[in-house]
């Protein structure tokens, strides 16, 4: 719901005051602006205070008569427009109350879980950390063995197997050979 300054309304201006609950409603509230409000504030002291001259310093020192209080068009309006401000604050508080604390039961748990999460990656980094650690040891560890394996590979080869291949070689060249049919 949208409050708009009636005053700024009728001057022309830009009337829009500010957006309350419920967001998607489009209807249109009036109200004054700060603006607004100050000027007519400040007129409505203008007419109740009357010019301070002899005359009617003298007629105020004067005891009151019983005159029947009218009130004035303006006062009128004053009173209007804070029985309205009244009504708008009794309607508009409450709600604003329950959204700002729904908004801190919000951020509060929002911070929570910013701190479990970054609880959560700070042990996932020390997690990574140990397993780079590990991961360099395998691979030390890999180079150790791959460093005493090629000596006894080579060696494996060089006194057993070349050998027997040659001694292999050597039988099949003095196996005898079967005749050929023909």
């Amino acid at each position: 719901m949208r409050i708009v300054c009636a005053w700024c309304e009728k001057e022309g201006k830009s009337a829009l005051i500010c957006e309350v609950e419920p967001f998607d409603d489009p209807m249109e509230t009036h109200g004054i602006c700060v603006a607004h409000r100050a000027s007519f504030l400040a007129e409505l002291a203008r007419s109740l205070t009357p010019p301070q001259s002899d005359a009617s310093f003298r007629a105020s020192a004067e005891p009151a008569r019983a005159e029947p209080a009218v009130p004035a068009p303006e006062t009128r309006r004053l009173a209007e427009w804070l029985g309205e401000g009244q009504e708008l604050v009794r309607l508009f508080v409450p709600r604003l109350a329950e959204q700002i604390a729904a908004l801190e039961r919000r951020c509060a748990a929002a911070e929570q879980a910013h701190a479990e999460l970054e609880r959560r990656v700070e042990d996932a980094r020390r997690e990574a950390a140990n397993l780079e650690e590990a991961n360099r040891r395998w691979r030390e560890l890999e180079a150790e063995i791959l460093a005493l394996l090629d000596p006894l590979i080579d060696r494996v080869l060089t006194d057993t197997i070349r050998p027997m291949y040659r001694l292999s070689r050597t039988l099949r060249a003095r196996r005898p050979r079967a005749p050929k049919s023909s």
